[in-house]
């Protein structure tokens, strides 16, 4: 588990205590950004009683976490979704690693590069709380030289993962 001090693994780059872990506590997100960001740290930590808890009823059909390892997660736009908004839009990509490690024949495991859930995602606001209500899967993106490093690092991909 996460300890509060650590950082969240959102990458907001604020700490766990103050940043996710009160929404998987149950206070309310006050935009749809902040619902999608604890929605990623839900998948991270494995609390699957918030993924169901932050999705509509309509959509029903219980989100499994499934068994990767999440790296980082990079909003790319958002549309609405603040506190005055009845429903908002969270554009996002997150990178995982899968479960299928490829081992080489002295051991080794080989680093793959991440798989990525290129996302837009939908989200209502009813009585204060925000709701995942919809997701279109996008083509995965294609990182740029001067774009952040998908590890999450705040370092540009040419001077860390993509040298």
């Amino acid at each position: 588990m996460i300890t509060q001090t650590e950082l969240c693994p959102c990458c907001s780059q604020k700490n766990f205590a103050h940043c996710c872990q009160p929404l998987l506590q149950g206070q309310p997100a006050t935009s749809a950004e902040q619902l999608m960001r604890s929605r990623y740290t839900a998948y991270c930590v494995g609390d699957q009683a918030y993924l169901t808890r932050s999705e509509c009823q309509a959509s029903a059909n219980e989100t499994n976490i499934p068994n990767h390892e999440w790296i980082s997660l990079q909003i790319l736009a958002t549309h609405k979704g603040s506190a005055k908004d009845k429903q908002g839009m969270v554009e996002f990509v997150a990178f995982y690693q899968g479960d299928h490690h490829h081992h080489h024949h002295d051991g080794e495991c080989c680093d793959t590069d991440p798989q990525q859930l290129h996302e837009r995602a939908y989200f209502i606001q009813k009585d204060g709380h925000w709701y995942y209500q919809s997701g279109e899967l996008l083509p995965a993106i294609k990182i740029g030289r001067n774009q952040f490093c998908w590890c999450g690092s705040q370092k540009k991909f040419k001077q860390c993962h993509g040298r």
